[in-house]
């Protein structure tokens, strides 16, 4: 069922892609994908293990480089998954920052 969607994902996105840009950024959503859930792993396993044991600091480590790699990869990949462009708006970046920092707050008004 998954390939089959891949497929026809595939086909759609080259018959929609704007402009002539084609293509699936693979490794972009690949870094993109691992940065954000080695990160997250790393978060949630603070509250079984210590900050400073290797169930914790290596994720906490890889997943931050692994979202460095992928903004590297995003400037020269052809079609990035996320135009870096995107970010150079201060508004826009203030919105995204309030939205990341939402839950947190939200966590602190509810004790």
């Amino acid at each position: 069922m998954g390939g089959n969607g891949s497929l026809r994902t595939r086909r759609w996105l080259s018959a929609v892609s704007p402009g002539g840009r084609g293509g699936l950024d693979l490794p972009g959503a690949a870094l993109a994908a691992g940065g954000v859930t080695l990160l997250s792993y790393a978060l949630v396993m603070t509250g079984a293990h210590a900050w400073s044991s290797a169930m914790v600091a290596i994720p906490l480590v890889a997943g931050p480089v692994l979202l460095a790699v992928f903004a590297v990869v995003e400037l020269r990949a052809e079609a990035p998954l996320l135009p870096l462009a995107l970010l150079a708006g201060r508004h826009r970046v203030t919105a995204l920052f309030a939205i990341l920092s939402s839950p947190r707050i939200e966590e602190n008004m509810t004790r």
